[in-house]
């Protein structure tokens, strides 16, 4: 190979160095690489870093001891790309258990059961702390209602960039539960990453057919105008703008294009971030962009045709496809606490049912979108109970879409306690 090939300096930097490799932390590792292995970036698979140097063109980041992949490579449920280079064999495979490793290391405490009174009022709330992306303002409802407090609960929420970013901090104990997208919790679970659903959330209506399209789902899959394509099957070999590789979003789109009798294999996907995304659409310079709120909102508003919905496509009416997961070793610790959480978010999510003006305030509230954009855009649902076999049903479709490769065992992945 050519001395001036940039893996052939990534590896001379390598062999050359003297200095042992910075051991990361490998929670503070994975969480900062969640969120790009979402975007379909890269991932860490060891410790060390050698870059290129300034006046190195090429986009490829070069590893010492990490298995890498370039932007825009799709993810599997295995964490490994379609055009994957591995850079140190052995070493870097064995990385990709990191996550799953993790769950024997964490720092779950063991469970101090709530404490209540010969009078039924709680003495001694148990404390449980969620990860979750702004736009789900469920904890800020039952702590402002009073619901949590009801349940002899004390519920704290951090932010998360996204529902597969709080993943690394789930398994390792410093957040106990998140909402998690099926897709993703179906990809995790084959990783051997032993995580547990203890409630459902978010779902699709049962009557989402019947439904404006714009009122149930969160993204659509819009067409530039003067666009000759009329359906989701003319996507095939076609290029389409997602806001991230290895999303439920790129996956909707993967599932609508199937849904129409179309070769899903055969979209060619580019990822850009949302503004971009709706320039490159205003310019025609893609086929269509599957756009998420608020921006798909104004993107209808301005008379962009809607070709697919995709979390719809996806998931289909009535399933509960973003539930509450945590992992086991959170959930044998703190039996008491999962327990009360479970009754008490059922109340949650009924009483913002019920309370829409409220929920979509307190979304508002915490996402920083505007109140008017929030309302025009998508309603929300929410489950009541889970349904294995409606999940093992999904797991099979991820399979047939080629999105993973195994149906993980699901029969026991529901806390019945």
């Amino acid at each position: 190979m050519h001395r001036d090939d940039p893996h052939h300096r990534a590896r001379e930097s390598c062999r050359r160095s003297r200095r042992p490799p910075v051991q990361p932390d490998p929670l503070q590792a994975l969480a900062a690489d969640a969120e790009l292995f979402e975007r379909g970036t890269w991932v860490r698979a060891g410790p060390g870093t050698t870059r290129p140097s300034p006046e190195d063109p090429s986009p490829i980041e070069h590893t010492c001891g990490m298995l890498m992949l370039q932007s825009g490579d799709p993810v599997t449920d295995k964490g490994v790309i379609v055009r994957l280079t591995l850079r140190a064999g052995a070493a870097a495979s064995a990385a990709l258990l990191a996550v799953a490793a993790l769950a024997g290391c964490g720092s779950s405490s063991r469970d101090s059961p709530a404490a209540v009174g010969s009078d039924g009022k709680c003495t001694s709330p148990a404390t449980l702390k969620t990860n979750l992306v702004p736009l789900y303002p469920l904890v800020k409802i039952g702590n402002d209602a009073g619901i949590f407090q009801k349940h002899c609960l004390v519920v704290q929420d951090t932010p998360a960039q996204s529902p597969v970013a709080a993943i690394p901090a789930i398994v390792g104990g410093s957040q106990d539960l998140t909402l998690l997208p099926a897709a993703n919790l179906i990809s995790t679970l084959n990783q051997k990453v032993p995580l547990k659903i203890v409630a459902p959330g978010a779902k699709i209506p049962d009557d989402a057919d019947s439904l404006p399209p714009a009122k149930v789902d969160a993204a659509g899959v819009f067409l530039p105008k003067g666009s000759t394509i009329k359906s989701p099957k003319e996507l095939e070999g076609k290029s389409v703008a997602v806001p991230g590789l290895g999303t439920s979003i790129q996956f909707g789109v993967m599932a609508a294009v199937a849904n129409a009798g179309g070769d899903p294999s055969k979209i060619k996907f580019v990822q850009l971030d949302s503004q971009t995304e709706v320039q490159q659409l205003r310019a025609g310079k893609v086929d269509a962009a599957a756009i998420a709120t608020p921006f798909s909102t104004q993107v209808e508003k301005d008379g962009y045709t809607r070709i697919a919905s995709p979390t719809t496509a996806l998931y289909g009416a009535g399933l509960a496809h973003t539930p509450w997961v945590t992992s086991q070793k959170a959930l044998s610790a703190k039996p008491d606490a999962f327990k009360r959480f479970r009754e008490a978010i059922l109340e949650v999510q009924a009483y913002s049912m019920a309370h829409p003006d409220e929920y979509y305030q307190a979304m508002a509230d915490q996402s920083k979108i505007p109140l008017d954009a929030i309302k025009a855009g998508p309603g929300f649902w929410f489950a009541t109970q889970m349904d294995v076999n409606a999940l093992k049903a999904f797991a099979n479709k991820l399979k047939s879409l080629g999105i993973v490769t195994q149906v993980p065992e699901l029969d026991n992945v529901i806390a019945t306690s």
